[in-house]
């Protein structure tokens, strides 16, 4: 059986210094499936997710995959609205 974690947390771009909020939820297990929602001043920017396949983190070692994940997307614009 696998778990839902979700969780809120806000990034700032290194290099423009925009700030960004998000909502992320992720399963646990062996295929973990994430998605967030990312926002800017209450406006949606970007809705990313994806599969983890053949997962071997669990807890807090997870949780910060997938944070660094949505951080790196956020700093690169990859799918998130200008």
């Amino acid at each position: 059986m696998t778990n839902l974690t979700e969780f809120d947390d806000a990034y700032t771009r290194k290099v423009s210094g925009e700030t960004f909020t998000y909502t992320a939820q992720f399963t646990s297990g062996e295929n973990v499936a994430w998605s967030a929602r990312i926002f800017q001043d209450g406006i949606l920017k970007g809705e990313p997710g994806g599969t983890l396949i053949d997962n071997t983190a669990a807890g807090d070692n997870l949780r910060m995959y997938v944070v660094s994940y949505i951080e790196t997307i956020i700093e690169k614009g990859l799918g998130i609205e200008e």
